[in-house]
């Protein structure tokens, strides 16, 4: 008996120790309930709470254990469904991974809907599968308190499921070998070419038969329908550099006048990057180029320069800037199609891109003064009808490229234009704060969310105006790294390209950014735009399939150079009345995670939201940017900020004598001209005896 009771008694202990050291090392990992509980074990003290979790009257490892099942509980899953009922998922409580089975081709991936328990935060990242391969995968992040859980669902290709495709995808005949063969569709809705191209026309549930037929032999292929087209909706916003401007160019083609550095339009159209095919990216241009240039004679009839209004497939069409390339790697990323929605304009300034229905600083310019979120609302319902028939948008997102023309100038909207340097009536104190141009650029995001469904939003920096190698960090860029490091659904579409960007004049030619800027180091030359476009798709791609299963492992601070790393063994000199302004990024840029800034020292030096360090007294601190997940980087920073010496000073009017004069001193006849016409001695200016009105300081 007592040996049983023995055995008992260790069991016991045993457990309660398991259970002990179970608790505590879950208590570091999820929410502060835990912990609490764990804490009035150790140390006895006052009751958590809410802590008697079983309601038996008293704290002990039975409430614990209810508190770990119920976190545990908070990280399920209730349900995955899917949007398109064609499609089964098994959904099974408590498991991690689930697979749905698709035809081969081309299917639309079904968009995944997830629930989870009250009090708990669930992210998706929607399944993709590139051409060529057969599976792709979607995740689902669930989130509570500090803990989190991960689920899978796999996507399959498998022909054994029948064959889809979407409309306008181009697909060829599953034959290694075409030769010899003659190929035909039974139905019009599917177009086959000679070399076994499959070109899907029409949308239909109804199945199409392709047949090879070579002699007496014949392969076929059955196509049961054809899907509307999957794409992703990206507006294209800001000025020139977004609207694809370059620098010193002939439009019209009627001479050849090239000066040092300067590329001919043609050559330029030539360089965009081909998308690879048909049916893949299409752009829909609301401010195309040739609206304010005149583009009518480029030299090269093949160039033709889409209008207004036209969805166009961008594989048949040289459309300068960055899109092509944006699109193309887009697509090869993800498989996914891309509609842009282009409504940049040359100079645009940021107060033309807010909406002049609400907000009084809104203004106009350009041509009649054209407000631009106005404009792109326009376009946006009209591309919608367009796409009514054929397409489904899964995905919306924008593109923000502008901001170097106000880094210069200042927009005035009595003119409905800028203040530039050379107006006499400009005024450097009034160019854009950080502070205004986030506000504006937040109130563009809000309204882009509320009235087309925005998903995200990408800024791609910009080079700070008219240096092939300026890449200071001014208020401008300092509201684009505080627009991306503080909200949710902003991210950094493009960095690396302004930091390496140069002109064909600089001698730097083995550089990567080699010739990537135009003669006036103002625009892109279109290799600089492939590579800009090729940098925002690659970054998109991570901030949508990517960030929620991946956080940051790092942060980099940017110095006010624009390009240099600092480091904790870096110290920066701040003066009195001077700031200092830094950036930082999370690492991958992708992740977007959100930063805060910090100071050591606040009674050194302090540091804002926009990165701005500024001196309080003299000394030494470290200042500090932290990432959500905890990842930070450092620098030092040494102020100097002189004491203050009060001194009293009197004027002698002794040698104010002459009649009429006294007490008669004008103060703003203190000019360089007569600094010698008085003497400082023990704090007591005197003039000089004899010194007329006029002279007198």
């Amino acid at each position: 008996m007592k040996k049983r009771v023995v055995i008992i008694m260790a069991i016991i202990i045993a457990a309660l120790v398991v259970s002990f050291a179970f608790i505590g090392v879950f208590a570091a990992k999820t929410n502060s309930g835990v912990s609490e509980i764990f804490n009035y074990w150790l140390e006895k003290g006052e009751k958590p709470e809410n802590a008697d979790l079983n309601d038996d009257g008293k704290i002990d490892v039975l409430d614990a254990i209810a508190l770990i099942k119920e976190a545990g509980e908070k990280l399920k899953l209730k349900s995955i469904t899917l949007d398109d009922s064609r499609y089964e998922l098994d959904f099974k409580s408590g498991a991690k991974e689930f697979t749905v089975n698709l035809p081969d081709g081309r299917p639309a991936i079904p968009q995944i809907n997830a629930t989870a328990n009250a009090g708990s935060k669930v992210e998706i990242a929607q399944g993709y599968i590139p051409d060529g391969e057969k599976e792709g995968y979607a995740y689902i992040k669930v989130t509570s308190g500090k803990d989190s859980a991960l689920y899978t669902v796999k996507f399959v290709r498998d022909i054994t499921n029948g064959f889809v495709l979407q409309y306008d995808d181009r697909y060829e005949f599953p034959l290694e070998d075409k030769t010899g063969y003659i190929f035909t569709s039974n139905d019009t809705a599917l177009e086959v070419d000679a070399n076994g191209l499959m070109i899907a026309k029409k949308v239909t549930d109804s199945p199409i038969t392709v047949t090879a037929t070579k002699g007496s032999e014949t392969k076929t292929l059955v196509v049961d329908r054809i899907e509307k087209a999957h794409v992703n909706l990206f507006f294209i916003t800001g000025q020139s550099n977004g609207q694809g401007c370059y620098d010193g160019v002939n439009y019209d083609g009627s001479t050849e006048t090239f000066f040092e550095g300067q590329i001919a339009y043609t050559t330029q159209l030539k360089a965009v990057e081909k998308i690879g095919q048909n049916g893949r990216v299409y752009s829909y241009d609301v401010h195309p180029r040739s609206e304010n240039q005149n583009l009518s004679k480029i030299g090269d009839e093949s160039l033709t320069i889409p209008e207004a209004y036209t969805l166009y497939d961008m594989q048949n069409h040289a459309k300068q800037g960055h899109q092509a390339s944006l699109g193309k790697n887009w697509y090869d990323l993800t498989g996914e199609k891309v509609v842009f929605l282009q409504s940049a304009w040359s100079g645009a300034p940021i107060e033309a891109w807010i909406d002049p229905d609400k907000y009084s600083e809104a203004g106009g310019y350009g041509v009649a003064t054209r407000n631009f979120y106005k404009s792109t609302k326009e376009g946006y319902e009209r591309l919608l009808n367009v796409l009514s028939e054929n397409y489904e948008i899964i995905r919306k997102a924008n593109f923000w490229c502008q901001g170097e023309t106000a880094m210069t100038s200042y927009y005035d909207k009595s003119i409905s234009n800028y203040i530039f340097g050379s107006n006499a009536s400009y005024n450097v104190n009034n160019l854009i704060t950080d502070a205004k141009y986030y506000e504006y650029f937040m109130r563009l995001d809000a309204d882009m969310r509320e009235d087309f469904g925005l998903d995200f939003n990408g800024i791609m920096m910009v080079k700070t105006k008219g240096a092939q190698t300026d890449t200071t960090i001014v208020p401008i860029v300092s509201a684009h790294f505080a627009l991306a490091n503080t909200n949710d659904g902003i991210f950094t579409a493009t960095r690396t390209f302004i930091e390496i960007a140069r002109q064909y004049t600089s001698t730097d030619t083995a550089s990567e950014g080699y010739a990537f800027m135009g003669t006036d180091s103002n625009h892109y030359n279109q290799i600089g735009y492939n590579y800009h476009g090729k940098e925002a798709a690659e970054n998109a791609f991570g901030y949508v399939f990517k960030s929620i299963v991946e956080d940051a492992n790092g942060v980099e601070i940017i110095s006010a150079d624009g390009k240099t790393r600092l480091t904790p063994d870096d110290t920066i000199e701040v003066k009195s009345g001077m700031t200092y302004r830094v950036g930082a990024l999370s690492i991958p840029r992708y992740t977007s995670e959100k930063i805060t800034w910090s100071s050591s020292d606040e009674n050194i030096a302090v540091v804002n939201e926009f990165g701005v360090v500024s001196p309080v007294s003299s000394g030494s601190a470290r200042i500090t940017a932290t990432a959500e997940n905890g990842a930070k980087q450092s620098f030092n920073v040494k102020t100097v900020v002189p004491k203050i010496k009060n001194v009293n000073y009197r004027w002698d009017f002794n040698d104010l004598t002459s009649s009429g004069m006294s007490n008669d001193l004008m103060l703003s006849q203190h000019s360089a001209s007569n600094y010698g016409n008085y003497t400082l001695s023990n704090g007591i200016y005197s003039t000089k005896s004899g010194l007329g009105y006029t002279s007198r300081p």
